[in-house]
């Protein structure tokens, strides 16, 4: 029997988090089916769920507060693409909700995108291309290790 990695959970949570980010609900829902109970409450798998609640739900706002109170720097990166789903995901509702929708006074329309000027700039946590690609590299083997 291997001895299980300290990291296994971190690499769980991030296949789910990749998976959601890449809005793969049924790939997401069974790898969700094949985990423990006692991984389901490890901090780094419950925070994807909450993810997942709050994206299923359509609780944008808890998705966005979330987005910006990252626990794990690994988890950076997808939290960028599941931005981009969400925002997504909201464009192709509104095209199916609305026959035409008014501009507001603070927003631009420009090259076809509407500026929302009460957008608030967002900070980015900066890692070298490097460092992630040894980081990246690493959960590979140690997810081959775990499997």
């Amino acid at each position: 029997m291997t001895v299980p990695s300290p990291d296994e959970y971190l690499i769980v949570g991030l296949n789910l988090l990749s998976l959601l980010a890449e809005n793969k609900i049924a790939e997401f829902h069974v790898e969700l089916e094949l985990l423990s109970p006692e991984a389901l409450v490890h901090p780094c798998i419950r925070y994807v769920l909450d993810l997942e609640r709050s994206f299923m739900e359509g609780t944008y706002n808890r998705l966005s507060n979330a987005c910006q109170a990252v626990p794990y720097e690994a988890y950076v990166f997808f939290m960028d693409i599941l931005s981009a789903t969400v925002r997504d995901e909201i464009a192709d509702c509104g095209v199916y909700a609305y026959d035409y929708l008014s501009a507001q006074p603070e927003w631009d329309i420009k090259n076809r995108s509407v500026l929302c000027r009460m957008a608030k700039p967002k900070s980015r946590v900066h890692i070298h291309a490097l460092q992630q690609i040894k980081r990246i590299v690493s959960y590979a083997q140690e997810l081959v290790r775990i499997v």
